[in-house]
């Protein structure tokens, strides 16, 4: 009811102007209440609103990390694999070099077994000579 029909309603009812003065007060509270309480539900759909807009964003951003996550781990597993092959590769490479360093280490004792025998061919060859000069002497 309205305020217009309560006030036709109280004016046939032949009440007492104090009684009328604290109805008309009554329902102007009553009026303030409804529309006090039409703000609320306004706000309240605001809100209701605003936090679906908040959850959609949420899960967009959910998505993303989670997609931001594989392809980060997709990369570490790519890294990790050309790691492990890098490392054969250096392992590879170490061992050809640890086979032509124990190779060289060969060529050079050779030398030296080559070169000790020719200082000792040269030793006998000056000792020979000698003897060969103190022989003509």
């Amino acid at each position: 009811m309205n305020y217009i029909k309560c006030r036709k309603m109280l004016k046939s009812m032949k009440n007492s102007p104090k009684s009328c003065e604290d109805l008309k007060n009554r329902l102007e509270e009553l009026e303030d209440l409804k529309k006090k309480f039409r703000d609320y539900i306004k706000e309240n759909i605001t809100n209701s609103a605003s936090l679906g807009r908040f959850e959609v964003a949420l899960n967009i951003i959910s998505d993303k990390l989670i997609n931001l996550i594989k392809e980060v781990k997709n990369q570490s597993e790519d890294t990790r694999a050309n790691t492990e092959e890098v490392t054969a590769t250096m392992q590879q490479m170490l061992d050809v070099i640890e086979e032509r360093t124990k190779g060289i280490d060969n060529i050079l004792t050779q030398i030296e077994i080559i070169d000790k025998s020719n200082k000792n061919n040269q030793d006998e060859k000056q000792l020979e000579q000698e003897k060969q000069g103190k022989v003509l002497l």
